[in-house]
């Protein structure tokens, strides 16, 4: 069942990226993370049905480490917001997560005594390392239109840090907290967290948020709703599983986003990443059988 919650997540992640890559290529990404986190607002409602009305006071308490949550996750998808504006969709996704997977690992190991099988280990290093492969083949077909692989990488680098830091601090709180309840939090609040920045870039004579038509907004919070699925699924399998073997799965959502943007934006796949996509499937469900 840790599987099959974590598998779903990542294509409900690898969805909303897919569809909101476009709108991070088409206007200001800090603004596209601000009207994402306050879309989800909306739209992760639902899942507050599921959440003990008595756990609300109590995760209030844990302001300071809510605001570390909001802090490190506003400003890493404003970097991963940059990676798909920089590089293709698959490809940037493919080297952010893996980055992601390995430091939520390595934070997992050193502050929560996560200890893994050596099978566990090395099938997460080969994942990660073939994901970080298919990150850096030559990619054919459409390219975005502000493509720079220096940029790219440097933002992916950014994601893996704060991203890194921010889901093993969500997997923190979803083990003490009902995990709809974290995830809902964790999302609108990164959204707001997301808009405080803008307000203070504003102020440094930077631009502040963007304006967005309702109809614009409409079409945003459509293309982001995925990730009700993402988040819910992922802040549950974070309390079911040790967090690096979660993260781990959830990195392979870019074998879904490179398949998914290969269909709407024509970033058409080599075979060597036809074969490296193969490979990961086989490594995954190698994971799957080594963790019994």
């Amino acid at each position: 069942m840790f599987f099959f919650i974590a598998f779903i997540a990542a294509f409900g992640y690898a969805l909303q990226m897919t569809l909101m890559a476009d709108f991070y290529r088409r206007m200001d990404t800090l603004s596209a993370v601000a009207y994402r986190g306050l879309s989800l607002g909306l739209t992760m409602a639902p899942l507050l049905a599921w959440a003990p009305l008595d756990q609300y006071a109590r995760l209030v308490s844990m302001w300071p480490v809510l605001l570390l949550l909001f802090i490190l996750t506003a400003c890493g998808d404003w970097a991963i917001a940059d990676v798909v504006r920089f590089l293709p969709v698959g490809v940037g996704t493919a080297m952010a997560n893996s980055l992601i997977a390995i430091v939520t690992a390595f934070l997992g190991f050193i502050f929560f005594n996560e200890a893994m099988q050596t099978g566990q280990v090395v099938m997460m290093t080969l994942i990660i390392l073939a994901v970080f492969v298919l990150g850096l083949t030559r990619s054919t077909g459409t390219l975005p239109p502000q493509y720079s692989l220096r940029r790219g990488v440097i933002s992916a680098g950014l994601t893996g840090l704060l991203l890194g830091g921010g889901f093993s601090t969500m997997g923190s709180l979803s083990r003490c907290f009902h995990p709809f309840l974290v995830g809902y939090v964790w999302e609108l609040g990164t959204g707001l967290m997301a808009v405080l920045i803008l307000f203070l870039r504003s102020k440094l004579n930077h631009p502040g948020l963007a304006r967005l038509q309702p109809k614009e907004f409409g079409r945003l919070a459509l293309a982001c709703s995925p990730t009700l699925i993402g988040t819910g699924l992922y802040a549950l399998s974070m309390s079911m599983g040790p967090m690096g073997l979660a993260t781990a799965i959830i990195a392979t959502q870019m074998v879904f986003t490179t398949l998914l943007a290969w269909m709407v934006y024509h970033e058409k796949l080599t075979w060597l990443q036809w074969l490296i996509l193969l490979a990961i499937c086989g490594l995954v469900m190698g994971l799957k059988i080594v963790s019994g």
